[in-house]
């Protein structure tokens, strides 16, 4: 019985720790938030010509980078991204803000999968690639 009452009480405090490890609702949404704006802007300097199509002028003077170091590179950050992401406990969040981060979970894992597919590898299809990639740019720079 002594023994009983001494895990109950064990449980009871363990319990209380981790709680309070939690941080507020409103804090982490705050660091999911940032992330999120962290990680979209990684990707309009990764990819300035998507930047100029979304409107967002600051990288016109650019062109995306696909050498090896630099897609080995954007998986890197891709994956930190995702640690950092999986690392906010969602305990509290609305349906909204809890579908967003599982969103970009899923975003970042189906790029790190294709990376590990070596899917940059295969650059060119019939729907994207150089040949359409480069035939758009003068639209996007002249509007």
């Amino acid at each position: 019985m002594r023994y009983h009452k001494l895990f109950f009480a064990t449980l009871a405090f363990a319990g209380s720790v981790f709680a309070q490890d939690v941080k507020p609702v409103a804090e982490r949404l705050a660091v999911q938030n940032a992330l999120f704006e962290e990680q979209y802007e990684s990707d309009l300097r990764n990819f300035p010509e998507r930047a100029t199509a979304f409107g967002d002028y600051r990288y016109n003077d650019k062109l995306g980078e696909y050498s090896l170091a630099a897609i080995v590179q954007r998986n890197e950050t891709n994956r930190a991204f995702l640690s950092k992401l999986q690392a906010i406990p969602t305990t509290g969040f609305s349906d909204q803000d809890q579908l967003s981060h599982d969103m970009l979970i899923r975003v970042l894992q189906q790029r790190i999968a294709d990376f590990d597919l070596k899917e940059y590898e295969m650059p060119v299809n019939q729907m994207n690639g150089i040949h359409t990639s480069l035939a758009d740019l003068p639209f996007f720079i002249a509007c």
